[in-house]
């Protein structure tokens, strides 16, 4: 039998700032959810679903709880879980575990500590030096991650997880040879049976013939049928798990850009790796390799959109053809497209970019009057866009471009009015919301 309300720890935990005697009545931050996470942790131990069950039962139950909690996001009350467990149990490996993968949602350096001591317990712990090497690789510890991970394919060298990330590792250091060899073994897109790979890449728009091994059309027609109902990357691991046993833990899918400049070139676009583990995690990466070549061929190709731009630009303003707005706007997008592309943005460099794209279209005589949809980022909208044009396209859709009015022309320039870049940042720095309309 499951802990009731009253025996599991879990269930009593409390609002700390709730007073007794308040109104309304304090409540156990789970009251509405305790059905739910009891049900979820049945099942968990039903299927095993967390390291190292032990023989008696509650205990199990107890463990189950906390890795249920990790599940839903509820990382402090997990932390707190597993630590009243171990307040009973101080060497009960699965709760430590546990407490290091919550560590791992809010400081990685604790989460090194805690997978380390775990590992003193128990010294052949796969899982643990895999996590552990990916607390080490998000620091940028570079030689800890790969020694952590090779302690893991030391114990099992076909562990999927830690191929992947350590061949994600290896490419985004350029250590590329090995790196292929890593992927190989993690055999990602090699059985030309299954094809949930090709159909990965197309839901994220690039050409199928970017994998160029053969496919299976009536496999391809299974997939395509199973992939209708995918609104989210969450669905897509348990589909690759269900055409193919080959991707149990995971799988990589890497993209191409084509270019403008050189037509029918590709380079190397982004890395997507999805995982998941046995608790319900799903680790989801966007990543690229950052050598001196592939910059290169970005600077390259922004250079040659620049030059393209600056003579267009010269163009439009002796002009009253409306092609050579709508061109200009296409160069200024597809240099934008370019810029994304060459590297993950933070959500700081991602607004900075959308804020230079609608200052360079206002140069053009343009005002932007639309709003990016709800659930959409401009940065991800390029990377996952087969080519510029479309993203031109996609992204004009958005912005519902009109013909800036004549009383623009009478604003004073940025350089008369902000001579120091001091008043530049102060006036970036200004809450301007209360000048801003508001949505409606």
């Amino acid at each position: 039998m499951f802990l009731g309300p009253s025996e599991s720890a879990i269930l009593q935990l409390e609002d700390p700032d709730c007073e007794e005697g308040s109104n309304p009545p304090c409540e156990s931050i789970f009251s509405l959810n305790a059905e739910k996470i009891l049900n979820q942790a049945k099942l968990f131990v039903e299927q095993r679903r967390f390291p190292f069950a032990v023989e008696n039962q509650n205990t199990n139950e107890e463990l189950a709880i906390g890795y249920v909690l990790i599940g839903n996001g509820l990382y402090d009350e997990a932390i707190k879980h597993f630590s009243l467990l171990l307040q009973g149990d101080p060497e009960l490996v699965s709760a430590i575990y546990g407490r290091g993968i919550a560590y791992g949602k809010k400081s990685l350096q604790e989460a090194i500590e805690v997978f380390k001591e775990a590992l003193k317990l128990k010294s052949d712990f796969i899982d643990a030096y895999k996590s552990l090497g990916q607390a080490y690789r998000e620091l940028g510890d570079f030689e800890n991650a790969m020694e952590s991970f090779q302690k893991a394919l030391l114990l099992d060298q076909n562990h999927i997880q830690s191929l992947q990330l350590r061949g994600m590792m290896l490419y985004h250091h350029g250590s590329l040879q090995e790196a292929i060899g890593n992927f190989k073994v993690n055999q990602v897109c090699v059985c030309p049976k299954w094809c949930c790979v090709y159909l990965f890449v197309a839901k994220i728009s690039v050409p199928l013939s970017q994998c160029p091994l053969a496919y299976n059309p009536r496999a391809l027609q299974e997939v395509k049928q199973a992939l209708e109902n995918v609104n989210k990357v969450e669905d897509l691991l348990p589909i690759m798990k269900q055409f193919n046993s080959k991707t149990r833990d995971g799988f990589t899918v890497n993209s191409k850009v084509p270019s403008l400049k050189d037509p029918g070139k590709e380079y190397d676009g982004f890395t997507i790796t999805i995982t998941g583990d046995r608790v319900g995690n799903m680790l989801f990466s966007v990543e690229t390799q950052t050598t001196d070549e592939r910059t290169q061929q970005y600077q390259s190709e922004i250079e040659a959109l620049y030059k393209d731009l600056t003579a267009k630009g010269k163009t439009l303003m002796l002009s009253t053809e409306l092609g050579d707005a709508d061109a200009v706007c296409n160069l200024i997008l597809s240099l934008v497209y370019y810029f994304c592309n060459l590297m993950p943005l933070s959500r700081g460099s991602s607004v900075v970019a959308y804020s230079v794209v609608m200052g360079a279209l206002m140069a053009s005589g343009k005002e932007v009057l639309g709003r990016i949809p709800s659930g959409k980022l401009f940065d991800f909208e390029a990377m996952t866009t087969v080519s510029p044009d479309r993203f031109s396209k996609t992204v004009k859709s958005w912005m519902n471009l009109k013909s800036l009015p004549s009383w623009y022309q009478n604003l004073p320039s940025v350089s008369e009015t902000f001579q120091l870049t001091r008043t530049m940042i102060e006036v970036l720095n200004t809450d301007s919301s209360s000048h801003c309309p508001k949505k409606s």
